[in-house]
């Protein structure tokens, strides 16, 4: 859109913002109090949101939300105030909880309606918006408004969309108009649409283009033509934090949801958002337990922090695809283990900035393969790699000088583990792959080998435009400062060194059914949540065979490897102490089943809840919706759902799940092995019960 269009679209917003009651924009008759010395004295600004602790998505692009979150953390800073999220789960819940003070500002997409501004005020519009209705892409008797008469359309209770559906009611009187089932909120909805389980739903333009960057099974039959304008919500009392929040607004208004920004290091600051440029892989960025970690992301993630910025990670299609998104202002870093080649030295557009982790790269094979005892050794072999790749430009080099070799394109689409998976399997000869990524493949699997160290010593480099020579200081400055400092070799441990900081120790004999030291707390809290304790006794052998000093390379702690972000959420302070974090964990497994709604089997339903417990529940979610989509069925977990777990781990089912990349076999392992050692535990609580009483050595 042009400056110009932006202008307009801004002052139709102040008209319409204007024309709502007076008690919205502080008018005389508006209360003169205000609760901002209330907010100052908590030392906190608390932002309304549904969804949940864990992340609504992979992020692909810079959604409206992380637009939003960029504002608040200027708000915030002129507040001098920390920014506290509160999830709530429902739509509908948002504006009571705003009222009883469980949070400040209402920061969700919510649409500006005279009947709310009654309740609660608004600040000035932040962003435009057309309700859509929409259906499957399979769906091919519906493809227009015309071919709604007669049909079902479904909605999320408690949202504005009613008010559209209202005048498409008077214009198709035969349209049927449904709410949907408590606790299905929009973007479900679009995924039973997509499945053919409802025909009709009504979203937005925002909640459509956010499903359709990772689904392309819905279509849009209808636009609404009114437009209509998002805003924050706010009590009526907060007149100084609306007038400071409008401020904010108007001044950043202008680059508000652009998916092409350029501009150096003061404009980033200005807009409080850093977007980067990565892949969805286990080196640079993945979700685990609704957490994002990767070493890539972690490193960006810091540099960001110190600079007060707001990170957004954003997905490309491809490999190919991460250089020229950058040149096109798309993002502003690349940070994805890129490495320096002619090719890429040669691009005008682009900076290499300082480099960092030291990589020799390697020749992959299977298991059966002896190491090569020299290069010549590749003579007559085929090696499969991406062209962009910086490994097809070494391998391009040694056939220049006279190697037999040859090279074999695949799609670029492929990461390099999965690669090395279709050589494992045999589809491809031979590959290459930097030495993290192969020790990471090694250590989940032996069906690969290392066979020889191929090309020069290489390092990893971020990259930016070569028009920001400020943010590349910056990010110089960063790496100098950090590069083998306590930081950056915390965060290289956790995933190349000690990926698995585990001690091993030997089980205490089930034969006496005592299964450890911690029994007492075991029985005491699974009792409490309705759970047999041999099969908690289980899960912790699993999670840390009984060694409560154990951490992990994401954080977690103790007998349970619970975080303690997660010990908060779960109302513990300190999941240090074991009794705490035996009581955390098992509340934290209660919640996760507790997610399954649907009326299924307890067996399933507890596969579900240890998967989602060791991956996270968008995971499971996602691969729920893929055997639906396989035709699997989605209430079953052996066989069914555990099959979709693993096939996450492959990018073509990926990039079409909401939360993307997972290293499904860990969960699918993880849940097989608690329940075959539970299956043990309780026939030697069976054995034990039919002993004579004198042979009982009961604790």
């Amino acid at each position: 859109m042009s400056r110009y269009g932006r202008l307009s679209v801004f002052l139709m917003g102040l008209f319409l913002f204007s024309s709502l009651p007076s008690i919205a924009a502080g008018d005389e008759n508006a209360p003169k109090a205000d609760d901002l010395p209330n907010i100052r004295k908590n030392g906190e600004l608390k932002i309304l949101m549904t969804a949940s602790e864990e992340l609504d998505a992979l992020p692909r692009r810079v959604s409206p939300r992380d637009y939003d979150r960029g504002l608040l953390m200027c708000v915030a800073e002129r507040l001098a105030l920390r920014l506290k999220f509160v999830f709530k789960e429902r739509f509908e819940d948002l504006i009571p909880a705003l009222l009883a003070g469980e949070g400040d500002v209402i920061a969700d997409n919510l649409a500006i309606y005279e009947d709310r501004a009654k309740i609660i005020s608004y600040t000035m519009p932040i962003c435009k918006i057309h309700d859509q209705i929409i259906t499957s892409s399979r769906n091919k008797k519906v493809n227009r408004d015309s071919d709604l008469s007669g049909r079902t359309l479904h909605y999320e209770k408690g949202t504005g969309y009613i008010k559209s559906l209202e005048k498409l009611k008077k214009e198709i009187p035969s349209i049927k108009i449904e709410e949907a089932p408590e606790g299905i909120d929009t973007e479900t909805l679009m995924h039973m649409v997509a499945m053919g389980k409802y025909e009709l739903a009504i979203s937005d333009t925002n909640y459509t283009e956010s499903f359709q960057t990772y689904r392309d099974d819905i279509k849009t039959i209808y636009t609404f033509p009114e437009m209509q304008y998002t805003a924050w919500g706010m009590r009526h009392e907060s007149n100084a934090l609306r007038m400071i929040a409008d401020n904010v607004i108007k001044e950043n208004l202008d680059d508000y949801g652009k998916p092409i920004m350029k501009g150096d290091l003061d404009a980033i600051m200005k807009r409080k958002v850093l977007r980067i440029l990565t892949r969805n892989n286990p080196i640079c960025y993945f979700i685990h337990k609704g957490k994002i970690m990767g070493f890539e992301y972690e490193l960006a993630a810091e540099f960001a922090k110190r600079l007060g910025l707001y990170p957004v990670i954003i997905v490309p299609p491809n490999w190919s695809n991460l250089i020229p998104w950058l040149a096109d202002g798309k993002g502003d870093i690349v940070a994805a283990a890129v490495t320096k080649t002619e090719k890429r030295l040669k691009n005008p557009d682009i900076s290499f900035c300082e480099p960092y982790c030291v990589n020799i790269n390697k020749i992959v094979g299977r298991v059966s393969e002896k190491p090569f005892s020299s290069v010549d050794d590749l003579k007559g072999r085929k090696v499969a790699l991406r062209k962009n790749s910086a490994y097809w430009e070494t391998m391009q080099k040694l056939k220049k000088e006279g190697l037999d070799v040859e090279l074999v394109p695949v799609s670029e689409g492929l990461e390099t583990f999965e690669i090395i998976d279709k050589v494992a399997k045999g589809e491809y000869d031979l590959t290459v792959a930097d030495q993290y990524i192969l020790k990471l493949e090694m250590m989940r699997r032996n069906d690969i080998a290392e066979l020889f160290s191929i090309g020069p010593e290489e390092r990893y480099c971020w990259v930016v435009r070569r028009e920001s020579p400020k943010l590349k200081k910056a990010v110089d400055d960063f790496f100098k400062k950090e590069y083998k400092g306590v930081f950056y070799n915390t965060v290289f441990n956790r995933y190349f060194k000690n990926p698995k900081i585990m001690l091993e120790q030997n089980l205490v004999s089930s034969d006496k059914v005592r299964i450890s030291d911690y029994d007492p707390y075991i029985k005491k809290y699974s009792a409490r949540y309705d759970v047999h304790w041999l099969l908690i006794a289980s899960q912790i052998f699993q999670e840390s065979r009984f060694n409560p000093r154990v951490v992990s390379s994401a954080g977690a702690i103790g007998l349970m490897q619970v975080e303690p972000a997660t010990g908060l959420e779960m109302g513990f302070g300190d999941v240090k102490k074991d009794e705490d974090n035996i009581h955390a964990g098992i509340k934290y497994l209660y919640r996760q089943k507790n997610k399954i709604r649907e009326k299924i089997h307890e067996k399933d339903k507890l596969c579900f809840a240890l998967a989602s417990y060791n991956a996270g529940y968008g995971h499971v979610l996602d691969a729920r919706r893929l055997a639906e989509k396989l035709e699997l069925d989605p209430c079953r977990w052996f066989d069914n759902v555990e099959k979709c777990m693993l096939l996450l781990e492959k990018p073509e089912y990926a990039k079409s799940a909401k939360y993307g990349y997972c290293r499904g076999s860990e969960p699918v392992k993880y849940v097989r092995e608690i329940l075959l050692r539970y299956k043990l535990y309780l026939e030697a609580e069976e054995d034990l019960k039919q002993k004579p009483a004198h042979d009982a050595n009961l604790p």
